[in-house]
């Protein structure tokens, strides 16, 4: 038996370490696609007094480090819901958005996003602790 395998292998060694170096491809690219960060496009209700909104302030978060921050100004008041197209890697994310109103007044909000998404991704906000 063993003889009928090395001789199995030995007529088929070229065809065999090709199999292998694609298997190898395969498996790295598969690893590699997940940390190639992807287009995701995300959508913030503001809430029932999104006209008060002169500016929001938007940080994606991953495992305690900042990985975007943007910055929207409205000065006639925000739209019910503002949209932000970014690039992110595979993973969980926290989302936090200080939003500042016409009399000066600020509310932190928070909500969770998992890269990537299809479509465009709603994020619920609740109050920051």
């Amino acid at each position: 038996m063993w003889a009928t395998l090395k001789a199995l292998y030995q007529k088929h060694r070229r065809r065999l370490s090709f199999l292998a170096l694609g298997i190898f491809l395969v498996a790295v690219a598969i690893e590699v696609d997940g940390a190639i960060p992807r287009e995701v496009e995300v959508d913030f209700p503001m809430g029932e007094a999104h006209s008060d909104v002169t500016e929001a302030r938007i940080e994606y978060w991953q495992e305690d480090e900042m990985v975007r921050a943007v910055q929207r100004n409205f000065p006639s008041g925000a739209p019910r819901a503002v949209r932000d197209t970014v690039e992110l890697s595979s993973g969980d994310y926290e989302v936090t958005v200080l939003l500042v109103r016409s009399g000066g007044a600020s509310e932190e909000l928070r909500g969770r996003l998992t890269a990537p998404a299809e479509g465009v991704v709603r994020i619920s906000l609740g109050s920051g602790s």
